[in-house]
């Protein structure tokens, strides 16, 4: 079903893809500027600035990010690379995991 600009409606995405979204777009920003501005983040993941301050604390309180200033913890890198090798296989089998 197209909206009102002929755009197809996006798929809402699950907490786990939402928080890989944050933890990669922080990473990769981590590796091409010298500080993470959450407005950078928010642009990359889009989602509005509220929702992201939200997934921000829950990401810290599960100890994958530290705030002030923005970085990605060991934790949190070890889940992008795990969620990556789920994705992967679910690939090879013909499954969907994430987009």
């Amino acid at each position: 079903m197209a909206n009102s600009l002929g755009q197809q409606p996006k798929e809402k995405r699950s907490k786990m893809e939402l928080y890989y979204a944050v933890l990669r777009a922080i990473r990769d920003e981590s590796i091409h500027n010298k500080s993470v501005k959450p407005t950078r983040i928010q642009f990359l993941v889009s989602t509005s600035y509220d929702k992201l301050t939200l997934y921000l604390d829950e990401l810290e309180e599960k100890k994958l990010v530290k705030l002030n200033p923005i970085i990605i913890t060991e934790k949190g890198k070890k889940f992008i690379r795990e969620y990556n090798k789920i994705n992967e296989m679910t690939i090879k089998l013909g499954l969907k995991f994430i987009d």
